[in-house]
């Protein structure tokens, strides 16, 4: 899963603007934000 950018857990998704980024952020969305 090393696409040579190493990352924190912690860190925001926000700055990670690539396909890991979008992933981390569609996961953060559904872990934090409900359901509309």
């Amino acid at each position: 899963m090393s696409d040579g950018i190493e990352m924190p857990s912690m860190e925001l998704p926000e700055m990670d603007m690539s396909e890991q980024g979008i992933t981390r952020m569609e996961i953060y969305r559904k872990n934090f934000l409900p359901p509309r």
